[in-house]
Parts: structure tokens; sequence; C-alpha cells
């Protein structure tokens, strides 16, 4: 008796989890950064990157809402070329590649629009530093985090097809590093256009 309770449960149970199972919808995506980092005294999105993810979403009972995780891979950073006279010039690229772990509320505001918030933790476990022409891996220096907690915000339109058209902005919670110039330390500030296909 023990055993057919105990089946009924295990049936009832992979029931319920393929019923969950089929409301998700998966997908990918790939697209392009512009990036700076606050706090190092060099200003505006000069620094392009690329992004790539894949995401899992569960849409909810009601139909106007839906989570969203992610994996995903960015380049974010700075660049900046500075005059120092005499035809000198001093040029800087720092590119940060981070590992990012979204988790996206999304809202059906119109028949084919969603806006999305959420938080993002992010590891960064290699960063690329070229100066002056000359290159070296800061990933192992004191200066820089490799955790960051980051906020996610934007604006998606979903075709009637599997494509999609994503535009976000992704900001630093937590400090990626040290700075000289800010209390607040060093803060990723991204801008983000993907396109994704669903599943």
């Amino acid at each position: 008796m023990r055993k057919q309770h105990l089946l009924l449960a295990c049936g009832l149970l992979l029931l319920t989890l393929s019923a969950e199972a089929q409301r998700f919808k998966g997908g990918a995506g790939i697209g392009l950064l512009a990036s700076q980092v606050d706090g190092d005294n060099m200003e505006d999105y000069h620094k392009p990157g690329l992004f790539a993810g894949v995401f899992a979403a569960l849409p909810l009972q009601d139909g106007k809402w839906q989570l969203q995780g992610e994996l995903d891979y960015m380049q974010k950073g700075c660049k900046a070329t500075n005059e120092e006279g005499e035809g000198m010039l001093n040029t800087y690229h720092a590119t940060f590649h981070q590992i990012g772990m979204p988790l996206l509320a999304q809202w059906n505001c119109l028949k084919t629009y969603r806006l999305e918030a959420g938080f993002s933790f992010n590891m960064t476990p290699r960063i690329s530093i070229s100066r002056n022409g000359e290159k070296w891996d800061a990933s192992g220096e004191d200066t820089y985090r490799f955790f960051e907690w980051g906020g996610v915000c934007g604006l998606q339109w979903q075709g009637e097809g599997h494509w999609g058209l994503h535009l976000r902005f992704l900001y630093s919670l937590t400090p990626v590093g040290k700075s000289l110039y800010s209390r607040a330390g060093l803060r990723h500030n991204s801008l983000l256009i993907h396109t994704t296909y669903t599943f």
C-alpha cells in the first residue's frame, strides 16, 4: 500500500514538473554595449563591447507579467585618448570580461512592448588593460573586485514571431574597484542593445 502511495505521489510530482516546464520559454541573445566606468575621471560611453546570453522566462498567471533569468557574457569597461602635447597621445583601454546572472521582472505594458527591471549578480574573471599600447592582465590586482551587484532596467519589443529587440541600462549597485576621484568607488555604467530569439 505504501509503495502505491509513493508511486502515486511521484507520478503527480512528475506531472506537475512537466506542466511547469511547458510554461517556460527559452532563448538566446546577442548585441553590443557602450560603456564607461564612473569614478575613473574619464567620461562618455567610448568603450564598445560584445554581449551574448541565454535566458529562460516564466509567464505568470495573469499574462501581463513574467520572470526572466539569464546567463550573460558582457564586455564592459572604459576607453580614453588624451593629447599630452607635441603630438604625444596617452591612450587607456580597459575591458572587464563579465559573467552576469540577471533576474528580471517584465511587464507587458502594450501588445508588443515590455518594461523590465531587476538585479544582476556579476563576476569578473578577467580584466585586460592597455595603456599606450602596452597590455597586461589586471584580474589579480587589489584595485578591482571579482563580484558585483548590478541594477538593470530596459524596454523590450517582441515581434509576433521569434525575434525581439532590447534596450537596457546597466549600472553597478556595488563598487567594482577603488577610485582616486570618487568616494563611491568605480562603477560600471553601460547601455546595451541586443536582439533575442525565443525558441
